[in-house]
């Protein structure tokens, strides 16, 4: 279904019009509506504007500077995670545990982590001289770009926006964030108490929703971040190239998950069960389908039931470790990718609640809509491939994912997968491990993005990394050979 700019952006890292609200998200609200700017009364563009006059005054740069505005982020984070907790109760049905652990846990050790090393990154980093240079100083000196926008996405609302901001804020920069507002709570929330923690010029939240983001868009930034759909990303790419701004876009893809026949079962179906049907499958790094062969597949079927029986007991609309999905537009569009297909578990929608029960679709045809789409959502169709030579051919014909998963006894067996096929990132025997991993870039290739952060990653991303070479005004004699009149006779070696 082609889609124009303006449905893209609604749909990608804002997917459609909003749910309903609770009471806390009433609260809330009233003290920052989602159409409001911060701050308050001011226009998109001088919101840019102050952050960019802030940044040129030079006050981001200091490194006990920017350690403290990283203090005070921790800081906002812990005094206001029963209200963090509240609003993403109240966009996606997160309990207090999920909402700890998906979310706000690994900000917290992002943050600590930046804290820790931050002096050993900023510092000039020396580099190898040429025998030409052996009395010089070459080195490469870190700086900030400038102007950092970071469009954040819904399904993670509250992680997906703050962790590329701890590393804008390392390297230096002011940073917009613009959060979406289909998690139209966690958005105001943010809008509210960032700026009591925070610098207020150098560090503004722009809510809204698609006429906003067009708006920022129009502005010249000196990076911009974005995680949502491929649609959006081409989106931001060409608001982007007007003003030559690099970009780092972290975007969805059908995430392939290998299950090899030499296999422990019952440990990689709950592992898979967990990855894919936490936050009720809206998830850009979770599994989006199975590859397995035809003699295990009823079994991998009957292990995944049993797994979601032991999460979410008999009946998940009940459980409350399970989510809902973000709107009703959503709601229909995954619905719709069941139909015509065989359901060998759940299938069951509840159009009023936005429930969709944990789904699993046998025999899937490569060719049929739910295998041409990220599913986002609760619906694990598996396909069946003759082996590892079959499955990597299946992953390679299609477009790049976020995530490939492998499960496997056999070494070989992971290698081979690694080795053959590309993706933004592999977790082999588990699901989404390797997204945790402050030292590991965290990012897309191809279709399902471009460039990374996390930890070392995000410094580098937001800084520009500067060749710089100090040489003393000494020994002249020795540079003689570079002046004119050069030789008559080229010097033989």
């Amino acid at each position: 279904m082609k889609s124009s700019p303006r449905r893209a952006l609604r749909m990608g890292a804002a997917r459609g019009p909003p749910g309903p609200r609770g009471r806390w998200a009433a609260r809330i609200l009233l003290s920052a509506p989602t159409s409001s700017l911060s701050p308050g009364t001011m226009s998109i563009s001088e919101v840019v504007q102050r952050a960019r006059a802030a940044f040129n005054s030079g006050k981001a740069r200091p490194l006990q500077f920017r350690i403290q505005q990283l203090e005070g982020l921790r800081r906002m984070i812990r005094e206001r995670e029963k209200d963090l907790v509240g609003a993403l109760t109240a966009d996606l049905h997160k309990n207090e545990w999920n909402a700890y652990y998906e979310e706000i846990v690994y900000i917290l050790e992002e943050i600590d982590y930046v804290i820790q090393k931050l002096p050993e990154w900023a510092a000039d980093e020396p580099v190898e001289k040429t025998p030409q240079t052996q009395q010089d100083e070459p080195y490469i000196h870190s700086e900030p770009l400038g102007v950092v926008l970071v469009i954040g996405a819904w399904n993670y609302p509250f992680s997906l926006t703050i962790q590329p901001m701890v590393g804008a804020i390392a390297a230096g920069n002011a940073v917009l964030i613009k959060p979406s507002e289909l998690s139209e709570n966690t958005a105001s929330l943010l809008a509210a108490v960032i700026p009591q923690y925070l610098d207020k010029d150098l560090y503004a939240v722009i809510c809204g929703g698609v006429p906003e983001t067009t708006e920022v868009l129009k502005e010249r930034f000196d990076h911009i971040l974005c995680t949502g759909s491929t649609a959006v990303g081409k989106i931001v790419m060409a608001a982007a190239a007007k003003h030559l701004t690099p970009v780092t876009l972290g975007l969805g893809g059908k995430n392939p998950c290998y299950v090899d026949k030499d296999c422990d079962l019952d440990i990689a179906c709950r592992r898979i069960a967990w990855g894919k049907f936490m936050n009720s499958g809206q998830n850009c790094v979770g599994p989006d389908y199975i590859l397995c062969d035809p003699s295990i597949q009823n079994q991998i079927v009957e292990k995944l039931k049993k797994s979601l029986k032991e999460f979410y007991g008999e009946d998940a609309k009940k459980s409350r470790d399970y989510g809902r999905i973000i709107n009703c537009q959503h709601f229909q569009r995954i619905m719709g990718l069941m139909e015509g297909q065989k359901v060998a578990h759940g299938g069951a929608g509840d159009a009023a609640t936005r429930y969709i029960a944990p789904t699993i679709l046998m025999d899937v045809d490569p060719q049929s809509q739910v295998m041409q789409e990220e599913v986002f959502g609760p619906i694990m169709p598996i396909v069946c491939v003759r082996g590892l030579e079959e499955a990597i051919q299946f992953i390679n014909q299609r477009e790049k994912a976020l995530a490939l998963y492998v499960f496997s006894l056999n070494d070989k067996v992971i290698k081979k997968m690694i080795t053959e096929t590309s993706s933004g990132g592999v977790t082999a025997n588990d699901i989404m491990v390797h997204s945790t991993v402050h030292s590991l870039p965290y990012g897309g290739v191809g279709s399902s993005g471009m460039g990374s952060y996390r930890g070392w990653e995000s410094f580098k991303t937001f800084s520009h990394r500067r060749s710089c070479l100090v040489r003393p005004l000494l020994n002249e004699e020795s540079l003689k050979a570079r002046y004119p009149p050069s030789p008559a006779k080229m010097p033989r070696h």
